[in-house]
């Protein structure tokens, strides 16, 4: 008898959910605790927004006399989150040795990348706002939201982040630049301009909530927290239990100051000693938002360096998933929020569960229709050449 060999095909890879919206997120060269992170700033964001539906005596009985302070604190400590990741990744990317600074295609793609990201599902949101009179918004508004001109409610920050993608390219360069020749220069130069900036911020009152400046020395605070992981990431052994054990003290006791640093619970004796009655006055204040934001730098760089429960929690697959789909969740939030508080006749509580439910729901759906395929585009060399 003759044996035969049956060449076997490959098992096609099975469809699921998870492959669906994670895709190449399963890489090990993503860092997967940063989706996590993400997931984190878009809830409290939403939960900030949709507090009001509780009911005010229920927001005192938990915070008290300042509960003013915390939905100040909790939802613009949120965005923030947003733009140090933003910045984090792009100069992450940007750092890697096979990146061409100098080349057309590299900025070519960053722009395209940056377009693509925000304005197909952007544009769409702003349609269904003109669509629907309930919201009051006109063709002249859509057009200058378009053109970045004009932001209603959260719209906001689309506009000052797309302004700084403007302005991170000559960061970036002179980053890059300056890590390749020495890490202590390129470090020194992002904590000089921090410091500029945000005693610029202190000087000067930027009354324009479009402004990109006073938002500024967050962005540079994010950059610096790549240059420090990038750093550590070349000396840093993986092996070693002493090294490991300080990334951990670091990740945990800036996670503990954070913590104390929201009005909360736990927080709440140490606010009121401490602040008294001028925390409402100092939730306003920027400079308490650029120590926050230090704070969770730290957290961010330290995190990735260890597998502690902080970097657990942060991968749970369900905080991941609302990572992912947090773009939609931020644009589509407030439509959803001013939808059920008006259609939805139920308690305050179920009002403000759906609000999450609903919002992360349309997210996802988007999030196949416009967000993913999208962000497959990319400009081949040739296509470059060719312009």
């Amino acid at each position: 008898m003759t044996e035969k060999l049956i060449e076997q095909e490959a098992p096609k890879p099975r469809f699921s959910l998870q492959s669906l919206f994670f895709g190449a997120r399963t890489s090990k060269s993503w860092m997967a605790s940063l989706d996590g992170l993400r997931g984190i700033a878009v809830l409290l964001v939403v939960a900030t927004h949709s507090k009001r539906l509780l009911g005010l005596p229920w927001e005192q009985m938990f915070l008290g006399h300042y509960f003013q302070a915390a939905g100040t604190i909790y939802g613009r400590t949120g965005v923030y989150i947003f733009f140090i990741l933003s910045s984090f990744l792009l100069t992450s990317h940007m750092m890697r040795e096979t990146i061409e600074l100098k080349s057309a295609k590299t900025w070519i793609n960053y722009a395209l990348k940056r377009f693509i990201r925000i304005y197909p599902l952007y544009l769409f949101v702003l349609v269904v706002y003109l669509i629907f009179p309930g919201f009051k918004f006109e063709l002249k508004d859509l057009i200058s939201h378009v053109l970045l001109q004009e932001a209603f409610n959260h719209f906001w920050t689309i506009v000052v982040e797309f302004k700084y993608y403007l302005f991170f390219p000559f960061v970036v360069g002179i980053i890059v630049l300056l890590f390749k020749r020495d890490f202590k220069a390129s470090t020194l130069f992002l904590l000089s301009a921090i410091i500029v900036t945000e005693g610029a911020n202190v000087a000067v009152d930027f009354t324009s909530r479009l402004s990109v400046l006073p938002h500024i020395p967050i962005f540079l605070l994010g950059s610096l927290a790549a240059v420090v992981n990038a750093k550590l990431t070349a000396v840093f052994d993986p092996d070693n239990p002493k090294q490991r054990r300080w990334m951990s003290i670091l990740a945990n006791t800036s996670f503990v100051l954070i913590v104390f640093n929201f009005p909360n619970l736990v927080s709440r004796p140490l606010w009121d000693a401490v602040f008294q009655a001028n925390y409402v006055r100092l939730s306003a204040n920027h400079g308490f938002y650029t120590y926050q934001a230090i704070l969770i730098c730290v957290l961010l760089v330290t995190h990735l360096h260890t597998d502690g429960w902080i970097k657990k929690v942060l991968e749970n697959v369900a905080l991941r998933f609302v990572g992912i789909v947090s773009f939609g969740v931020y644009l589509w939030h407030i439509a959803v929020l001013g939808y059920l508080e008006s259609k939805l006749n139920a308690p305050g509580y179920i009002q403000f569960a759906s609000v999450f439910v609903v919002t992360i729901l349309l997210s996802a759906i988007t999030y196949l229709l416009f967000e993913k395929p999208f962000m497959r585009i990319k400009l081949r060399p040739q296509m470059i050449k060719s312009s």
